[in-house]
């Protein structure tokens, strides 16, 4: 309980501000577009090795075509 001689005051808990908006800030946008999916767990090795050969460079964009057209 506050006397009258209490001289301290509550501040409401505000957020403390982070900056404004910066040249170069933020999530670098790629060439790429990624989703979040449920998958079969007897995917997930498939699902893996594409993933490593196509950051490696072994597969291509035709070659995906290519594989999509099969599963289609």
């Amino acid at each position: 309980m506050k006397t009258a001689k209490d001289t301290t005051r509550e501040l409401p808990n505000l957020p403390k501000p982070r900056g404004g908006w910066r040249e170069g800030a933020g999530r670098k946008k790629g060439n790429w577009e990624t989703k979040l999916i449920r998958v079969d767990t007897r995917l997930i090795e498939i699902m893996e090795i594409l993933k490593e050969k196509l950051r490696s460079g072994a597969i291509d964009e035709k070659t995906i075509e290519t594989l999509t057209e099969l599963v289609a």
